[in-house]
């Protein structure tokens, strides 16, 4: 037996290894849609993976709506202190940036047309209620128990004293407080809604640090009690926010709409290095299983 006979077959079961391995990796994918003779479609047309696409889109998007991303991952991941406080950071940021006037802050986020409307609508709601709060007060009452006690003693002493006793004094402050009621409850509204149109414009020149100074809140403290909202919601809607997500069914869209040919560029640009190590695998057994021959 000369050398290039005992060298056959071994290069011989090397290269069908190979070229089987070869062929068996390609048809993964390939072909990406049946062939077919005489209208029927060839055994093992298409490719494994377009045939089964839809079920392994399936598969893949359940497994990570189901194990890769669980509500309490999303949870365990929105409520980490770098993630939160990042998040928070960004809200106040957003909503109230330093320095910045409240009411160009609320123009900017919801419009100067809707924020027209709400100054407007905020302004008579104040002065509906200041004039529920007036109506209610006893003007007459008032009038006759400080005025009486103001006359009296700018009268003290002096001859007009004489003549002024308590029934005097509420005859002259009864007509008197009721006029004004009767004034306040026609007039009110007009007389209140430039002062409270004065202070709303007041209040949205201001930056959002002054007012938080102004009603005693320390911005730390507002951030914790964001902080402490954003866990609650988290911890409590997590499920209901995947499951609005539909991580199953995105996944599995995306992965349906691709191109088969991108779809094949991705798979192998993870696993190209397996891929090869198994068609080299295929000429080492073939080479082997030659090897073998000569000796058998």
């Amino acid at each position: 037996m000369t050398i290039l006979s005992m060298a056959a077959g071994p290069l011989i079961g090397a290269v069908i290894g190979y070229c089987t391995n070869y062929i068996a990796v390609k048809m993964l994918f390939r072909p990406y849609q049946p062939v077919r003779v005489f209208g029927r479609a060839l055994p093992f047309t298409p490719g494994i993976i377009p045939k089964r696409r839809a079920a392994l889109s399936a598969a893949i998007g359940s497994a990570i709506s189901r194990q890769l991303l669980t509500p309490e991952d999303f949870a365990r991941t929105l409520t980490a202190p770098d993630v939160r406080d990042a998040v928070i950071d960004e809200i106040i940021a957003g909503v109230s940036p330093v320095g910045t006037p409240v009411g160009v802050t609320l123009e900017a986020l919801l419009g100067s047309e809707t924020c027209r409307h709400s100054r407007a609508a905020l302004c008579q709601t104040l002065c509906s209620r200041a004039e529920t709060v007036i109506a209610q007060l006893d003007i007459t009452g008032i009038l006759v128990r400080e005025g009486g006690a103001a006359i009296k003693k700018a009268a003290h002493g002096s001859l007009l004293s004489m003549f002024l006793n308590e029934s005097s004094i509420a005859g002259m402050a009864k007509p008197l407080g009721a006029a004004i009621d009767r004034y306040l409850t026609d007039h009110a509204g007009e007389l209140l809604m430039p002062y409270i149109e004065k202070e709303a414009d007041e209040i949205a020149a201001q930056p959002p640090e002054d007012l938080l100074a102004a009603a005693c809140i320390d911005p730390a403290v507002l951030k914790r009690a964001i902080s402490a909202m954003y866990d609650k919601v988290i911890a409590e809607k997590s499920e209901e926010f995947v499951a609005r997500v539909d991580v199953a069914g995105t996944v599995q869209r995306k992965i349906d709409a691709m191109d088969m040919a991108q779809l094949e560029s991705l798979v192998m640009s993870v696993m190209q290095k397996e891929l090869r190590a198994v068609v080299n695998l295929g000429a080492l057994i073939g080479f082997v299983i030659g090897l073998a021959n000569i000796f058998l």
